[in-house]
């Protein structure tokens, strides 16, 4: 017992020690959905990193119009990014459907690109949670508010097609230095084949319990630098997917 209280004071000091890493998260419902932004609160915690993390995602929010701060004819200026600067890291979630386009995955790519320019007077680190769920949303029949676009932007029919369009979209980012990405479609699309058994997505396509640990492991690994973390007897059961998730992701940073 004795022995018990002194790891646990120890390990709380340490804690509170540290500078508290302030985490925002902007997103929908892939961000939200069985309480993602807590497994990643859980993971920081045992692995001694303090943070204090705030969520603003809505259902079927996306990054252009889903705040009624932002300013679309003056996005330099908008207080969206205003707000960013307050933050050590921003997590960015963008609706899957706006990668499937041209034209509005070159909106989100822009917006991105104004983000990263405000972050970069600031200490904030801003990180692209790459969406999944892509190849459910196309074809897509019933947006009327989405007739302007051009049939031939609907087709992503394969895993393959849509692991090229990730990795694409993610190298693109890289190569103009705009921000780093939280490669959860990557990993996602990658966890289709190697274990197809495992149900990360519901039929309306939200992570399950289990793909919303996937995903605040993935985040924690671009906020902490960590290359071996700890997991918790509440991961226990996904240890073995996070093994092999932590080895992918070292290996495709």
């Amino acid at each position: 017992m004795k022995i018990f209280l002194i790891v646990f004071i120890v390990s709380i000091s340490s804690l509170y020690g540290q500078k508290v890493s302030k985490i925002l998260l902007l997103g929908n419902s892939l961000t939200y959905f069985n309480n993602m932004p807590e497994k990643l609160k859980e993971l920081c915690y045992i692995n001694n990193f303090n943070v204090d993390i705030k969520t603003n995602a809505n259902p079927g929010q996306f990054l252009k119009l889903n705040y009624k701060y932002y300013d679309s004819k003056n996005i330099h200026n908008s207080s969206f990014f205003d707000t960013l600067v307050n933050y050590d890291f921003v997590i960015l979630q963008e609706a899957a459907l706006r990668l499937g386009t041209t034209r509005l995955k070159k909106e989100t790519f822009e917006l991105l690109k104004v983000a990263s320019t405000m972050c970069k007077t600031s200490s904030t680190k801003l990180i692209f949670f790459e969406p999944y769920n892509v190849l459910k949303n196309f074809p897509f029949t019933s947006r009327p508010n989405l007739n302007d676009l051009h049939e031939k932007d609907f087709y992503i029919n394969s895993a393959e097609e849509e692991y090229d369009l990730y990795k694409s979209f993610s190298d693109s980012l890289a190569f103009n230095n705009i921000c780093v990405v939280s490669k959860v479609g990557l990993c996602f699309n990658q966890f289709k084949k190697i274990f197809p058994h495992l149900i990360l997505k519901d039929n309306e396509g939200h992570p399950t319990e289990i793909g919303s640990e996937i995903i605040a492991f993935i985040h924690f690994k671009k906020i902490s630098s960590i290359h071996y973390p700890k997991f918790n007897d509440f991961q226990m059961r996904a240890a073995i997917y996070f093994e092999y998730l932590n080895d992918f992701l070292n290996n495709n940073t």
